[in-house]
């Protein structure tokens, strides 16, 4: 069943109650992302196609790219570029990350987002729905492919912008540098103050120099459940 969510107040994603929805992580890489209206964005692991679409919103890059291997996601996220008068500016790839390749007609990426399944195979907890499973499962394997694709796909000094749990953060930052993505900007990510991060983001280079800015942290709510004023504005579109 198709459900709607309404952003701000002139944009509709679509969805299904029996897929993968987009959350609070969607939101937060979409704010920590940095592009120009003249930029081209790719949206790795795209899901529904939410974080490309927060892009849209916040940025107006003029050409977006969708890369999604679940059939039934990349088909609601062009029926959403369809339905916001958009599609003319976005292109949907359904495919495996690891099978996709620039074509000759395709244009280098300025900036490339990713939110990719937060847990190794057959860590986490799982899901009876082989849909929710697959979108927060990956391998050992699935974050080499993603930053070699990322790499080829970007121009040199290209972005690229991801959000994983903070276990993975290490894994992460050696594997962006080995496929010659250098960390430039990373942000911690906690639910309270008082508590450990939960999530982190980080912001990459094609063959940029060696160095890395540690941003303060970000933190979601205050001791009484109440949204702090930063997370609070993140989510006005």
């Amino acid at each position: 069943m198709e459900t709607l969510s309404h952003i701000g107040s002139n944009f509709t994603i679509f969805q299904r109650e029996d897929s993968f929805k987009f959350g609070t992580d969607a939101v937060l890489l979409a704010r920590f992302a940095r592009m120009r209206k003249k930029d081209v964005l790719y949206d790795f692991c795209s899901g529904t196609g939410a974080v490309g679409f927060f892009c849209h919103l916040l940025y107006q890059p003029k050409e977006i790219g969708f890369v999604e291997l679940d059939e039934t996601m990349c088909c609601l996220s062009e029926k959403t570029a369809t339905y916001n008068g958009i599609k003319e500016k976005c292109r949907f790839f359904c495919t495996d990350l690891s099978e996709f390749n620039r074509e000759k007609n395709l244009s280098y990426a300025d900036c490339i987002t990713v939110n990719p399944p937060y847990f190794l195979e057959h860590s986490g907890k799982t899901n009876q729905n082989p849909n929710l499973t697959g979108a927060r499962h990956t391998d050992n394997f699935s974050h080499q492919v993603l930053f070699q694709k990322a790499y080829e796909l970007l121009k040199d000094g290209g972005k690229l912008f991801l959000i994983q749990r903070v276990q993975n953060l290490a894994e992460i930052l050696y594997l962006m540098r080995c496929a010659h993505i250098e960390p430039k900007r990373l942000r911690m990510v906690h639910s309270y103050k008082k508590k450990d991060a939960t999530l982190f983001l980080v912001e990459g280079v094609k063959n940029g120099g060696v160095w890395l800015d540690c941003l303060p942290p970000l933190v979601l709510y205050r001791d009484n459940g109440e949204m702090t004023e930063e997370f609070k504005k993140m989510q006005e579109f």
